[in-house]
């Protein structure tokens, strides 16, 4: 029996482990309670800027069923950045240490000042008010101009004016300035975004217990658990090998600034002396967490005659908030986007990172792209118009060609044009861009926008994978790695790929996954690395098990590996019409029948990738602008990726409508909204903080264009992040389209629109 064709990959198949959250069997880190356990609860700073000269605790420690009590003066002042990986990972060399613990100094309202944990949490609320804090309120900066003005109080000593860091992006080429001076056509435009966050429906939690032995076991929503496995092994002085991080389940990934809950959760257990669970609220764990990165920036474009780029550049300014976190790595991103969509022969990118009292910004679902898509892709049309072009066509003259640098490696595939045309085509973009409508106040519009990504962080940022993977008893299959289910599907589509090599079906293979203990080393889940690079160590790791079969089957059967195939879960001979043996019977018999020692079948392998394809996509909107009102109404939208082959399309549609939720969301009212006197976050929670309903969402037409890359996994390139980002710019060109006017501030909210249709000005 001999077949090429792919049996599981490429298949619609239902989500792995899907019965166990449809039913409420699966048990998220909120659902986990020990014996014992004391719960954790929080003191938070009430102003934006202060010193605390004193804290006195005794009358909370004073109180029946106080285990702990935790201030600065309790925790050693190491300065610390959770996001930076410091062990030959990705370069550090920008990277900023300036986060405690618990600090004596809070830097934004919500800082957390002291952790109690009590034997119930109407005990732990009560504790909470009987400690007394006696601050000295200092002034506060909550904008990035306010933070650089000469004199203005610094969150930071050391940072002058509150510039952290200030930086000429890499990449940078040839002479922008020169080619701008040059151009035949130059546009030029300032934008601001916004503080969005990722509200994932679960909380931040985490439950810490030390064992009599001096194990720790930490159970928290994480999407790197070895990372943070070896950082709080770091923090408290243990063995890696003696801390356990459990995460089975997670309600919602997208970023990674959740690090504050774990090492004030682990210091409670490890002073209580007893498990200590600490449960952040929906405002705790907004505050707490990080923003999307935050950016002023200005773009300018040089183009000549012809219609051809000849010049990009671009200054951002990033407001970090608080503390640095990942400013550096989201903004060499977010510059790469910018400066690298499209063929350019001169490129400047610079930066500088500014703090203010205001909660932190970092890296989440799109990690800088959807800021420099915001912009770039309205200075493209912007250009095109300027010289009498289609937005289409001028963004077609500009496209990369196969072998063109991408953010760091030559272009595998080269499908922007196609990908262009494609969705030109499902959206009917010639009919409706010359069929302009108005009716009364409301005028329709249509609007483009593309954008690329990476499928993983390397070379700057390595993604290695190390994975085991067994042969049981029963002729399935084990896949022994640290991957949390964040609700991607990673775990069904690493199924398929090894489902489709080992010749077996998908519900034969299952997983060790969510924990740390006995995993080899992993560099967690983010920037789309998930299934290209997961995926390319679990394909090496089913070759090696299929050949270890095939050699011990070929003995079994005494005929030559060469001649034999596993297909259906059955070992064939070539060409022969019946299978000789089930996959069961023979791991059935290398285990309990064949004579002398027997066979467990296993292989460990690691993937370190050395490529980074880039999918590419776009996105079509068309919508209404009520110009009495401002307010904006989008209609339909039409987003085509090139994913090089999608493993599960049904999983990768749904990652990309999850991510144009969020792109909605982004573009038209995703703001928390910093109060400009007192520093609060007036968005902090789902009565405040606005994300897409159903009824906010339009039509959604998702085509997924597929051109196998060669060094992803049967060609599979990443999607996670890509969804969110056209949208804002598609939206922002289809409302100039429709009124002549342009918003370069997010969300765009109808006061905005309506503000810049009064002034009248594109």
């Amino acid at each position: 029996m001999s077949s090429t064709e792919l049996r599981v990959v490429g298949k619609r198949l239902p989500a792995y482990g899907a019965e166990n959250k449809v039913t409420g069997a699966a048990r998220y880190s909120a659902d986990i309670r020990l014996p014992g356990m004391h719960v954790g609860r929080l003191v938070h700073s009430p102003y934006a800027h202060a010193f605390i000269k004193k804290i006195d605790k005794s009358r909370a420690e004073a109180l029946p069923g106080v285990s702990a009590v935790l201030t600065w003066e309790d925790i050693p002042q190491v300065k610390l950045n959770p996001s930076v990986q410091d062990w030959n990972l990705h370069d550090t060399r920008n990277e900023i240490q300036d986060m405690y613990v618990i600090s004596e100094k809070a830097r934004f309202v919500g800082d957390i000042v002291a952790a109690v944990a009590a034997i119930d949490s109407a005990t732990a609320e009560e504790a909470l008010k009987l400690i007394e804090v006696d601050y000295e309120v200092l002034p506060a900066v909550f904008s990035v101009e306010d933070a650089m003005r000469p004199g203005a109080p610094l969150v930071h000593d050391f940072a002058k004016n509150n510039v952290s860091l200030s930086w000429r992006f890499p990449g940078s080429r040839g002479n922008a300035d020169a080619a701008l001076a040059e151009a035949n056509v130059v546009v030029e435009a300032t934008a601001r975004t916004s503080k969005q966050y990722t509200m994932a429906l679960e909380p931040l939690s985490c439950l810490a217990e030390f064992a009599p032995t001096g194990e720790l076991t930490v159970w928290m929503p994480v999407q790197r658990p070895l990372t943070f496995r070896k950082k709080v092994a770091e923090l408290f002085g243990l063995p890696e090998s003696k801390v356990n991080v459990i995460c089975e389940y997670a309600g919602g990934f997208f970023g990674e600034a959740y690090w504050s809950v774990l090492p004030i959760c682990v210091a409670l257990a490890r002073r209580a002396g007893r498990p200590v669970k600490l449960e952040y609220s929906r405002s705790e764990t907004t505050v707490n967490t990080a923003s999307r990165e935050v950016y002023v920036m200005t773009g300018w474009l040089g183009v000549d005659r012809d219609g051809i780029l000849t010049a990009v550049k671009e200054k951002v300014i990033v407001d970090s908030g608080a503390y640095f976190n990942r400013s550096y790595a989201c903004t060499q991103v977010h510059m790469a986007d910018f400066l690298e969509l499209y063929r350019c022969p001169n490129t400047l990118g610079e930066a500088m990172a500014v703090y203010s009292n205001v909660p932190m910004a970092s890296g989440f679902r799109g990690y800088g792209g959807p800021p420099a898509f915001f912009l770039l892709e309205q200075l493209m049309d912007m250009a095109a118009e300027k010289l009498g072009l289609d937005p289409l066509e001028f963004r077609l003259r500009n496209v990369k060609r196969l072998g063109d640098r991408g953010h760091a490696f030559p272009l595998e595939t080269a499908t922007l044009d196609k990908v262009i045309r494609l969705g030109a085509e499902k959206f009917g973009w010639q009919e409706l861009r010359s069929c302009k409508k108005s009716e009364g106040p409301l005028h329709w519009g249509v609007g483009m926008a593309c954008y690329y990504d990476v499928s993983g962080g390397q070379p700057f940022e390595r993604f290695d994978r190390h994975i085991a993977m067994e042969l049981n008893e029963d002729g399935r299959v084990t896949i022994i790695f640290n991957h949390p289910d964040g609700g991607m599907n990673l775990l069904g589509g690493v199924a398929q790929l090894a489902a489709e090599v080992l010749g077996l079906g998908y519900e034969d293979i299952s997983f060790i996954h969510e924990s740390t203990e006995g995993k080899l080393w992993d560099a967690g889940m983010a920037a789309n690395s998930g299934l290209y690079t997961v995926g390319n160590a679990v394909i090496k790791a089913a070759g090696a098990l299929k050949a270890r079969i095939l050699t011990e089957a070929a003995t079994q059967l005494e005929v030559n590996a060469d001649d034999l195939e596993i297909v259906d879960g059955m070992l064939w001979v070539k060409d022969e019409s019946q299978p000789r043996l089930s996959l069961r019977d023979f791991a059935h018999r290398a285990l309990y029948v064949v004579p002398g020692p027997n066979r467990s079948i296993g292989v460990m392998e690691s993937y370190f990738p050395d490529a980074n394809p880039n999918p590419v996509g776009v996105v079509f909107a068309e919508l209404a602008v009520d110009t009495e009102t401002g307010a904006l109404r989008v209609e339909k939208l039409v987003l085509v990726h090139d994913i090089g082959r999608a493993i599960n399309p049904m999983v990768v549609e749904g990652q990309l409508q999850g991510g144009v939720s969020m792109g909605v969301g982004y573009a038209l009212f995703e703001d928390a909204c910093v109060d400009p006197e007192s520093g609060v976050l007036r968005g902090d929670n789902y009565n405040t903080y606005k994300i897409p309903a159903t009824l906010d969402m339009p039509e959604l037409e998702v085509v997924l264009y597929e051109e196998p890359t060669t060094s992803g996994p049967f060609g599979a390139k990443g999607v996670g992040m890509c969804g969110v980002h056209g949208i804002a710019p598609a939206i922002a060109n289809a409302l100039y389209n429709a009124v002549g006017v342009r918003v370069f501030e997010l969300p765009m909210t109808p006061e905005r629109v309506l503000a810049a249709i009064r002034a009248g000005n594109p």
